[in-house]
């Protein structure tokens, strides 16, 4: 989904709940239990050159995570879909479980949608 879309979202326009986001999901986790170690955590959204090295890592921090939300003024979190595919990108599906039981972990109740690969090429 395009930028300006997402931050239109009564959710994802509020900054703080962006930043739950971010230190809700345990991506080392994820690195190493789904993807044998054979990547690393990168600070921005793009990757380099594009990224901005002087930016501080966010670190996996559960608890922080709750303090934002309810500081966005969502202490008891929200409802959310997140939309995966299966089996196009290697362990897709398993990563949005992880992510999914995370959110979950913070509050926020997730409703897995998954798309088969092959419904992905379908007009």
């Amino acid at each position: 989904m395009h930028l300006n879309l997402q931050l239109k979202n009564e959710y994802l326009g509020n900054l703080k709940v962006r930043q739950a986001l971010q230190i809700a999901v345990d991506r080392q986790t994820i690195i190493d239990t789904l993807l044998g170690g054979n990547t690393y955590i990168l600070k921005a959204p793009v990757d380099e050159p594009n990224n901005n090295p002087d930016l501080a890592e966010l670190k996996f921090d559960p608890e922080g995570a709750k303090a934002l939300l309810a500081e966005a003024g969502y202490p008891d979190g929200f409802e959310v879909t997140l939309q995966t595919t299966a089996g196009a990108f290697g362990s897709d599906k398993e990563i949005s479980q992880l992510v999914a039981q995370d959110l979950e972990n913070i509050g926020i109740k997730v409703t897995l949608e998954v798309i088969e690969e092959h419904k992905l090429w379908v007009g």
